[in-house]
């Protein structure tokens, strides 16, 4: 067994195959278990003191991050992750930290931050969280359940479902078809690659569908609906579809997609209605958004196709200039 301890700077302390303990004390530290069953404290006392990068690596390992913007990596084995004070993460993922590489859940892992005792993970063993703010899933198809705070879930590569519940939450689906759904609160939902089913629920919610062909529930509330580029939702059936648009309430924001692709820069939308794209001796009007017929186009070059539309499954017929941020 190592006493392994760093400095008050920044530090990188890598321990043994036995059952080490490693203490950061102060600076913003990464501590790497390896094998054995170690126990990480990122810092001597409580408070503010540093963001430590906590690894346990294989064996039932005891992270403690105690104060600080802690990232702890449990690994496979049974382990004890606690966050201690400050906003803290629990990564599940295979990645690198300062150029040392360290392997995550080995399959899916269903991670619910409500659960105080020990917990079955399915592909990271039996882990125990507490203090615990966010979760960074894996490649798999994993299952992300927030809890009262404000969280960040972040499904990474797979099919994945997050679940926000309480709380002022940002769900990032990352590849994948995933499932997103808010609960209470003012959550920010991306859906990232795949064609994703986003619920906003409860709350004035931001949803972004992102690539691919999304369907869009905003539930109750002053929603917006985020779009920043054309491929977010391409004329045909790659476009996304929002099931429950209400005018006057929720907004549709345009501002980061380029009107114009035939110049440089990113161009803003003109809304002409549900008026034909204007049409001069054969030459269409780059920059024109039209809306007709339960589906909003917007022509971005000179012929007379539509290359961006959002189907609205409610037909949206009292969509007007003012429910739309161009």
């Amino acid at each position: 067994m190592a006493i392994i301890n760093g400095t008050s700077g920044n530090d990188i302390r890598v321990g043994t195959l036995g059952a080490d303990t490693m203490n950061g004390l102060g600076g913003n530290d990464t501590l790497v278990g390896l094998a054995g069953n170690d126990v990480l404290n990122g810092d001597a006392v409580l408070g503010p003191y540093g963001n430590d990068n906590l690894i346990g690596g294989a064996g039932n390992d005891t992270l403690n991050g105690r104060g600080g913007n802690d990232w702890l990596i449990g690994g496979t084995g049974n382990d004890i992750l606690n966050g201690g004070t400050g906003i803290d993460t629990a990564d599940y993922s295979s990645r690198s930290i300062h150029g040392i590489g360290y392997v995550g859940a080995t399959a899916a892992v269903t991670v619910n931050l409500n659960i105080t005792g020990s917990q079955n993970t399915g592909g990271s063993g039996f882990d125990t969280l507490s203090s615990i703010e966010n979760v960074s899933g894996t490649n798999f198809n994993d299952t992300l359940i927030g809890n009262g705070a404000s969280n960040v879930l972040a499904g990474l590569g797979g099919h994945d479902t997050l679940d926000g519940r309480a709380g002022n939450d940002r769900l990032e689906g990352g590849d994948g078809n995933d499932i997103l759904t808010g609960g209470d609160g003012n959550d920010t939902l991306n859906g990232g690659n795949g064609n994703d089913t986003i619920f906003g629920n409860s709350g004035n919610d931001r949803l972004t569908g992102g690539a691919g062909a999304d369907s869009l529930t905003s539930g109750v509330g002053s929603n917006v609906f985020v779009y920043t580029a054309v491929s977010d939702s391409p004329a045909g059936g790659g476009r996304d579809t929002i099931q429950d648009f209400v005018a006057s309430f929720d907004d549709i924001d345009l501002r980061g997609v380029d009107a114009d692709a035939t110049q440089a820069g990113n161009q803003a939308f003109t809304f002409i209605g549900s008026n034909p794209f204007s049409n001069f001796f054969g030459i269409y009007n780059p920059g024109e958004l039209r809306f007709a017929n339960g589906v909003l186009q917007g022509n971005t070059d000179f012929d007379g196709a539509a290359e961006f539309e959002i189907a609205f499954a409610n037909g949206g017929s009292t969509l007007t200039i003012n429910d739309l941020l161009l």
